[in-house]
């Protein structure tokens, strides 16, 4: 899709849970893409909410609580940015 200044989105996956409601699969955004997307076919996006970061997911947490990431997510993020060791 043609986001605008000169940019394609990347791949998505668009599944429609009804017809006020969507769920958006990307691999990599760019900045407000999903916003970007839906405003080329003259949709709003009302509310966005990140589900996942790489392997890093809120689920089962109440909104203002927090966690601290396990070694495992910390290593696959560290892996994704291309620091290979950890700090």
């Amino acid at each position: 899709v043609d986001i605008g200044q000169g940019e394609k989105s990347r791949p998505a996956e668009l599944t429609i849970i009804s017809p006020m409601t969507a769920r958006v699969t990307l691999r990599e955004g760019k900045y407000h893409e999903i916003k970007r997307m839906f405003a080329r076919f003259d949709l709003e996006v009302i509310e966005l909410d990140r589900l996942f970061f790489g392997p890093v997911s809120y689920q089962g947490l109440k909104p203002g609580e927090w966690r601290r990431l396990n070694a495992s997510e910390i290593d696959t993020l560290l892996k994704i940015a291309g620091l290979e060791e950890r700090i």
